[in-house]
């Protein structure tokens, strides 16, 4: 019987130091935010970081399906935070279909999601726009481009880059243009300011629909010296 007591007593205190320890955590809270720039089958869709109770975040993205309340176990892709945010594009998407997404974050305790969200994808033929990866980057330069792999229809009449210091660059901030229709292209980055990030994202525009068109954002650093 002392013996049972003391296992009893035992268990007792690792039950009180596991409450303890789970009263201090403070869960990560991020939020999703809407839908943007729904073209055709792809979307772009984001998170936001409220709280994360001082831990260190070892993931974060978005997770998607067709049922509702989608985790990281669906289709899922994962983001880069930044300033307590992030943005992926969804792509490969099937058109004319309602898709149920949430952001989620993980940190050491676990897995943590936002609200639901919903959007759905059009029959329009949309141009499949892709990014490259910026190349040859000095203190003030750089080199961008991108790939039309599918030119849409109509097709499109204008094709760039876009970058700004800032995330999801547009054309109303500094851009590139080269060309029009399907391929890929390069374009030059100048005007930089050393030692500092950019974000960057191809471009196309449609003459007939006057639709912009954007791939999935690239960052890079300008050199220090």
């Amino acid at each position: 019987m002392k013996y049972i007591k003391s296992i009893l007593v035992i268990a007792l205190l690792a039950f009180c130091v596991s409450c303890e320890k789970d009263m201090s955590v403070t869960p990560s809270r991020i939020y999703t935010i809407d839908a943007t720039d729904i073209i055709g089958t792809n979307a772009l869709v984001g998170g936001n970081v409220i709280a994360n109770g001082n831990l260190e975040i070892r993931k974060c993205g978005i997770c998607w399906n067709t049922k509702g309340m989608p985790t990281a176990g669906d289709s899922h892709i994962e983001g880069s935070l930044s300033e307590n945010h992030f943005y992926v594009t969804l792509s490969g998407l099937t058109v004319k279909t309602t898709y149920y997404v949430r952001a989620y974050v993980v940190d050491k305790n676990g897995t943590y999601y936002g609200d639901e969200k919903t959007f759905t994808t059009t029959d329009e033929l949309y141009p499949d726009l892709r990014t490259k990866d910026v190349s040859a980057i000095t203190k003030t330069s750089a080199v961008g481009g991108g790939v039309v792999v599918f030119a849409g229809n109509p097709e499109v009449t204008e094709r760039g880059i876009c970058w700004a210091t800032t995330q999801n660059p547009s054309v109303e901030n500094s851009k590139k243009s080269n060309g029009a229709g399907k391929g890929d292209y390069l374009c030059d980055i100048t005007g930089l300011t050393k030692n500092t990030t950019y974000y960057v994202r191809a471009y196309a525009y449609c003459d007939k629909t006057k639709k912009y068109f954007y791939g999935p954002q690239k960052t890079f650093k300008t050199k220090a010296n």
